[in-house]
């Protein structure tokens, strides 16, 4: 009876020493012990800066790189002091009073951290904008094209619908729009969707948003917060997709694509090529607008309203590794 006793002890003992074992095994000695391995993979984030500086109405764009070896994709950001820095789901951080911020980019157990401090008030500069080329509404005729030219995004909806009123009614116009809200709609979700709604069919504006949540949501493999600056003259993967300034939107009559009337709209459908510095294949993307009197849509003639343009939210190519995206304007 005493051996068997003694037997157990000894078999109680080795599992004690075991399971002691096997939870230590895990331990990280640098914070001490105790703390487990991500089960996910994701054991350290990298990011593009762990300091910066920029003034009030100022953007600029964080990035994250996962180890390889994670399974988890999805970066989540966050600022601990939201009134000073703001930050959207694909990092790009803005400036909103003077102060000081920490940004916390999270994967799982992983974290990092950028100290952010704002000073000054970056004044905006008057947005200018021009409009070149002349496209027929009516008459489907290849070789026409046409371009706008801007030196910075606007920064409300009230710029947004000023800069409309100058551009809008024609179809040129209305692409570059598309171009303004979609990045308008990467950095501040409500004021972007607002702006969507006055480019767009009621249709499309909807399947927009479903997209753009995705293109500019926390998937590092998957997002593309340079996806709009693709479209603009002179970004390239290569560059960092860092565009000529000013910015110049340009579209062309699309060939083999004549005008078609669209019942619903009881108005001519315009399809064109957008000049995209990022296409995977050739250096063009399709875009449709249309200029139509539909009682139940918020944007009506005089003005252009896009259609379709699911090319614009399909990736573009992945920026080079060796220049990160500075943001844009």
């Amino acid at each position: 009876m005493n051996k068997m006793k003694t037997w157990m002890s000894l078999l109680v003992t080795v599992a004690s020493l075991s399971l002691m074992g096997v939870a230590c095994s895990g331990c990280d000695p640098k914070n001490g012990g105790g703390n487990d391995p991500d089960p996910n993979g994701a054991t350290g984030i990298t990011l593009s800066a762990t300091e910066m500086t920029l003034m009030v109405n100022e953007t600029k764009q964080l990035t994250a790189v996962l180890n390889a070896e994670a399974k988890i994709k999805f970066v989540t950001w966050s600022s601990d002091n939201e009134s000073v820095v703001s930050v959207t789901p694909d990092g790009t951080i803005a400036g909103i009073s003077e102060g000081k911020a920490k940004i916390t980019a999270s994967a799982g157990s992983a974290r990092a951290v950028c100290k952010v401090q704002v000073k000054g008030v970056k004044k905006l500069e008057p947005i200018d904008v021009t409009m070149t080329g002349e496209i027929d509404h009516e008459t489907h005729t290849p070789g026409q094209s046409g371009s706008v030219s801007f030196n910075r995004f606007p920064a409300s909806v009230a710029e947004f619908k000023e800069v409309r009123e100058k551009i809008g009614k024609e179809p040129q116009g209305a692409v570059a729009l598309e171009v303004m809200a979609m990045e308008m709609y990467r950095r501040d979700r409500n004021v972007g969707t607002e702006c969507l709604k006055w480019c767009n069919t009621s249709t499309n504006t909807n399947a927009c948003l479903g997209q753009l949540k995705e293109i500019f949501g926390k998937d590092v493999n998957y997002a593309r917060p340079y996806q709009m600056a693709a479209f603009l003259e002179g970004a390239t993967p290569d560059n960092g997709y860092k565009p000529n300034e000013p910015y110049t939107v340009t579209i062309d009559v699309r060939e083999n694509r004549p005008y078609e009337y669209s019942k619903i709209y009881q108005a001519n459908v315009l399809t064109f090529w957008i000049h995209c510095g990022g296409a995977r294949s050739g250096t063009k993307r399709s875009i449709q607008v249309v200029k139509t009197a539909k009682k139940d849509e918020v944007s009506k003639d005089p003005y252009f309203v896009v259609f379709n343009c699911p090319d614009l939210y399909t990736q573009v190519e992945e920026i080079s590794f060796k220049t990160p995206f500075e943001g844009l304007k």
